[in-house]
Order: C-alpha cells, then structure tokens, then sequence
C-alpha cells in the first residue's frame, strides 16, 4: 500500500497514527519512504521528485537484444512514413505485439515516445518489416536514455494549465488526424495524450477543435478530482491552441452559421469558455512549448534538432521535467 503524506518525514505525527491504526487491524510493515513502486523507480532531491522506469526498461531491451545496440538521438525518423502494408510482413508477429505492449506501459514515465508507440499500435494485426524497424528504433532511442523520466518540482501556485495540438489528416490509410495534448499542475507534467481522431475531420480548424475539447474534458476531470481532495482553483484553467480560427470557434458563437458540420459535442469547449472555467489562448509566443509539444504527435528528425538547437538534453528537460 502506497501512502501518501503532504509531510516529508516519515515518523510525523499524522503518518505514525494512520500506520499504528492500520496496524491494529491487519499485519502489516513498514518500508519506509517509497522508493520503487509498480515498476517506478522514485528518487527524491533538492531540487524536485523523479519519477523512472530504469529497469523496466533494462529489463525491455533486454528481452528484445537491444541493450548493446547503438543509441539514435531521436525515436523515429521524419521521412519515415507508416502505414498498412508499407513493406512485406513481419513474421514474429507475437514479438512485435509484446514489445508494443511494454512500450505502452513505458509512456506512462516517457511522454516522449507516447505519439510513436500510439503511431504503430494501429499495427497491432498485420505488422509489417518497416513497423518493426521503427519500434527497434524507439528501442535504440530508449538505450541512449536509460534513466530518463518526469520530474515533480515544488509548486508555488497549483493552477493548470495545457497545450493542445492536432496533426491534420496525418494517417496514410484512412486521413484521421492525431490529437495530442499535455496537461501541467503548478508547472508540473501530469498527464499527456497522443491518439487518433475517430472520425475524418474536413478541415484543420475542426481537427483542432475537437482536440481542444478532449483536453477541456480532461482539464474538467482533474477539476473535479482536485475538488474532492480540498483543492479548488479559483482561476480559469489556460489552454494554448496554435490555431486562430478554434480560438474564435471556442469564443464567438457568430461563427456557428457557417460551421454547422461540427458535431453537437465538439461545442462542449464553448461552454467552458463561457463559465470562465477555461481560457483558450494562442500559443505562438512561446516557442519553446511548441516544439516540445512536437514530440507527442510529430517525428523531428536530427537534422530539425540541429537547426533549432532543439537537442536531446533540451527535450528532456522540457518535455519531462517542465515547460
């Protein structure tokens, strides 16, 4: 059983009662401060919390003859593109499918690779040669960053506030486009999403919409869970959108005349602006969100990297720590 405590010492007060209580109805021990749970590996300093799946990982390269391979700067190339039936099959397709299996649980400590390992999850049933080259490369990735992870820092402020994006019509097979967004608390990255639409969106402004709704709806959620535990913020939750015209969409119900395809429910989002729970705002001023942001529904190749001084240390550090 995890516990937790707003108190860093073990032996408060507070913890101690609720242990001795546990203690006098069930047999119990104690370990201590956590330090591995679930596969998580915790390591508290100074400066923060971090959150890691060493060996999990070890443990993943491994099992696929990874671990001595030679490390890639970035998880996928940008010429790359995936679809059905790119190459000839893949004939281990039950490895393909574990491997794409502990790669899902992966991106829960690894948001970098969440849009790659959504990307060849589509893939699932008939795998082909250059699916499976693409998932070695995540593992070569993965070995060049063994112990990479999603640092908590102190808090100030506990107010949210998420960058959302969608990559119009980017499936090959059928022209869904991918939304992705992430979501901070007090500068702090606590939840993430990179997958695709489920319906064909006519034009960008639309597929961006619809993903400004799936993070109102997800921004609503932690809302409400913060509520239960006492923590209730009295500010409107910011969303940065790179896109003018859902800005407007989400703002001016004049705009509705000449945007009748929208379903019913992608219009959720307008309602929260109205209620002052959510303000949508562009995003162009802060460049280097939006290129982290990059990593969670587009590939960047090394050569993009260079150009922007966009390295790998860089992406870490604001991709899994804060923006």
């Amino acid at each position: 059983m995890l516990m937790i405590s707003s108190s860093l010492e073990i032996k408060s007060h507070q913890v101690l009662h609720t242990i001795s209580h546990l203690q006098s109805q069930f047999a119990l021990k104690t370990l201590g401060s956590v330090t591995c749970f679930l596969g998580f590996e915790i390591t508290r300093g100074a400066d923060g919390i971090h959150l890691s799946q060493t060996k999990y990982t070890i443990d993943l390269l491994k099992k696929t003859n990874m671990l001595a391979a030679n490390p890639c700067p970035t998880p996928m190339n940008q010429s790359n593109k995936l679809h059905l039936q790119d190459s000839d099959p893949f004939e281990h397709v039950t490895l393909y499918r574990s491997t794409i299996g502990a790669l899902q649980y992966l991106t829960l400590s690894r948001p970098d690779i969440a849009f790659l390992v959504n990307k060849l999850s589509q893939f699932l049933q008939s795998p082909t040669q250059n699916h499976w080259q693409a998932c070695k490369q995540i593992l070569r990735y993965l070995a060049g960053s063994i112990g990479e992870g999603i640092k908590f820092t102190h808090a100030h402020t506990l107010s949210i506030e998420s960058f959302c994006d969608s990559d119009w019509a980017s499936s090959l097979d059928d022209r869904k486009s991918t939304t992705r967004y992430c979501v901070y608390l007090g500068g702090n990255l606590i939840s993430w999403s990179s997958r695709k639409q489920k319906s064909v969106a006519r034009s960008s402004t639309k597929a961006k919409y619809r993903a400004l709704a799936q993070v109102s709806t997800e921004i609503m959620w932690l809302n409400s869970l913060l509520s239960e535990i006492g923590i209730h913020n009295h500010k409107p939750a910011i969303i940065w959108c790179d896109n003018v015209g859902a800005k407007q969409l989400a703002a001016n119900p004049l705009f509705h005349s000449i945007t009748k395809y929208i379903e019913i429910d992608i219009h959720y989002i307008r309602d929260k602006v109205q209620r002052k729970e959510i303000e949508v705002r562009n995003r162009h001023h802060h460049t280097e969100k939006l290129c982290s942001s990059f990593a969670y529904s587009k590939a960047i190749s090394h050569e993009i990297d260079d150009d922007n001084q966009y390295s790998h240390e860089q992406e870490n550090n604001m991709i899994k720590q804060a923006f």
